[in-house]
């Protein structure tokens, strides 16, 4: 496996100066960072050395982004973890992913974004190409691979790292909303996994929220959601800041709903959230997000679409 190969056009692109010369591999910032958000980077490049003389020794490289360390940090996920004991496989997951961290760092000048009070598969990294960033989840890939599935392909990380090179070197925007549907294009996996992340923080947040803390996420809640809209928003009434978050918030709730109830699937979430898709089990398209903002914008039925669904998926 030659990690640095894939997508090498565009990383030979952001690797050298404009003169020529070689660009050395440091942190860039893309977001200030606070002085706690400072610490916990802090901690994520003490357990990237942490990790890079576990694998060096092993390999004789001491350059962090080098195909023989990341080869032999997937090989230890698909060999070693397996016999880990849950205490050792969560500080393999914090010591591994900040080594994946720093090494995407290194190879497409990235930033990684401790954020006060979340976990650190929440925290989000950001990399710029020209005017375009591209917000992704590393961490949590590698906690996914590493604590949820632990059968990965040897290829899950060097396949992530492959997918970021892409998305930074794109020049067309991808397939997005109602013309994604049409034309049956999925986002990619890399691209849902980020969506789960974001979804599962709102999830969270929700939860705690004494607003809407006693919200169920099931039928149940749609009229509730509904006469919350209803009273708060019209076509003459736009949201603002405020309300964008709460109808961001119901929107996330109703996919949890539309997952629970109808098996539905994240399918494409390129582009505005109000044109991120999921696909039920009985096949059908829906927008979650879009269907909350509809409802806010022009007083759409909400409980006659879960209705709608409900029947289809009862047969009837």
């Amino acid at each position: 496996m030659d990690i640095l190969n894939k997508n090498n056009d565009y990383r030979q692109e952001i690797m050298r100066t404009e003169d020529g010369a070689d660009a050395r591999s440091g942190p860039v910032s893309i977001i200030p960072l606070g002085e706690e958000a400072k610490k916990e980077k802090a901690s994520v490049e003490t357990a990237a050395k942490k990790m890079l003389s576990l694998l060096s020794s092993a390999t004789g490289k001491d350059t962090p982004f080098c195909d023989e360390n990341m080869d032999l940090l997937q090989k230890k996920v698909t060999s070693e973890l397996p016999n880990m004991s849950p205490t050792s496989a969560n500080a393999f997951a914090f010591d591994g992913g900040s080594f994946f961290v720093m090494f995407l760092q290194q190879i497409y000048q990235g930033q990684i974004v401790p954020e006060k009070g979340q976990r650190a598969w929440m925290w989000p990294m950001y990399f710029q190409n020209g005017g375009k960033t591209v917000k992704t989840y590393p961490f949590y890939r590698f906690w996914k691979t590493v604590l949820e599935e632990k059968k990965q392909s040897d290829n899950s990380l060097s396949d992530y790292v492959s997918w970021l090179g892409g998305e930074l070197g794109r020049t067309e925007p991808p397939y997005s909303g109602a013309e994604a549907v049409y034309y049956k294009k999925p986002s990619s996996p890399e691209r849902i996994d980020d969506t789960a992340v974001e979804h599962r923080m709102i999830m969270e947040i929700i939860s705690k929220l004494k607003e809407t803390a006693n919200l169920d996420s099931d039928a149940r809640s749609i009229p509730k959601i509904a006469a919350y809209i209803t009273s708060n928003f019209s076509p003459e009434t736009p949201p603002d800041t405020n309300g964008w978050r709460w109808l961001r918030c119901f929107g996330h709730l109703l996919a949890e709903m539309l997952a629970q109830d109808f098996g539905a699937r994240w399918y494409n979430t390129d582009g505005e959230d109000g044109g991120w898709s999921m696909l039920t089990a009985k096949g059908t398209f829906v927008f979650p997000l879009g269907q909350i903002y509809k409802t806010a914008a022009t007083g759409t039925n909400l409980s006659e679409f879960y209705k709608k669904l409900a029947a289809e998926r009862d047969g009837k």
